[in-house]
């Protein structure tokens, strides 16, 4: 029973001059572990550079407020308006200045949600981040990715902005939703989709190449291990 104990961290690479004696040279009969140095490796953690960032588009301020506007004409002035007439104005004005502050800090608080929403893409995956107060952060690996659907609603479609919806197979990291990745504010749909399907075709191919390495690599040593128990055996 022998064991091969690679240190790596990957894939080991061929073998060269420097590991071929080690397995040749090593008494038969005996147990051992053979450490390969990072230079054997090749599958390297590539460093998690940023291809593409991506903010929303300014009209997507547009758009919350859009939506603030029709709360503030649907839902409060159809009863605040007769209140102004039939109600003493002490009452109209403590019932209306707080509603005009709370309105002013949603104005505020759009702004400032908007300047903090941003999109990055890898060569491995989508990270995210959003939030005032409460900063919300999250990942979503592109070989989780199953379906991206592009959404307009009809104030969204007068805008010329798309709601991305990126659906994932159970992925959570974060406090995002397990299932979907919401990418608003987005003028190009379509160029940034297939962005992200190029980048999942890569990943599928980067997968693919680092099994077929492994598999080669493992028979190889399996090989040379063979031919050393062989040697081995005339010696003796």
């Amino acid at each position: 029973m022998r064991e091969i104990l690679f240190t790596t961290g990957g894939c080991a690479a061929y073998p060269d001059e420097q590991v071929i004696p080690k397995i040749l040279s090593y008494p038969a009969g005996k147990p051992f572990k053979l450490s390969l140095p990072n230079t054997f490796t090749t599958m390297t953690e590539d460093v998690k550079e940023i291809i593409k960032e991506v903010t929303p588009d300014r009209t997507l301020k547009t758009l919350y407020v859009t939506y603030l506007l029709i709360v503030v004409w649907v839902g409060i002035l159809p009863w605040l308006i007769p209140l102004a007439f039939f109600s003493s104005p002490f009452l109209t004005l403590g019932i209306s200045l707080p509603l005009l502050l709370a309105v002013v800090f949603a104005l505020w608080w759009i702004g400032a949600y908007y300047r903090t929403i941003r999109y990055r893409f890898t060569s491995f995956e989508i990270s995210w981040e959003r939030g005032v107060w409460f900063r919300q952060t999250g990942i979503v690996p592109y070989h989780r990715i199953t379906n991206i659907d592009i959404m307009q609603g009809p104030i969204s479609r007068f805008l010329g902005i798309s709601l991305l919806k990126v659906q994932t197979a159970g992925y959570t990291s974060g406090t995002a939703s397990a299932a979907e990745l919401k990418i608003n504010g987005i003028s190009e749909p379509e160029i940034l989709r297939e962005f992200i399907r190029m980048r999942m075709q890569e990943g599928l191919l980067r997968a693919t190449s680092d099994t077929k390495s492994c598999s080669v690599d493992e028979q190889i040593l399996e090989e040379l291990v063979a031919i050393r128990n062989l040697m081995g055996e005339k010696q003796s």
